[in-house]
């Protein structure tokens, strides 16, 4: 399962998590910062 972790995370967790959930994502690393969070759900 991915996850994608908001701006409230740190970025450093995705390589932490990458393991036990492939795929995941952090909206800084995708230049996601400034977009609304209904349109990331």
């Amino acid at each position: 399962m991915p996850l994608l972790l908001d701006q409230n995370l740190s970025y450093k967790l995705v390589r932490q998590l990458e393991s036990y959930f492939p795929a995941t994502e952090h909206v800084k690393l995708l230049g996601m910062e400034e977009t609304a969070d209904r349109l990331i759900w």
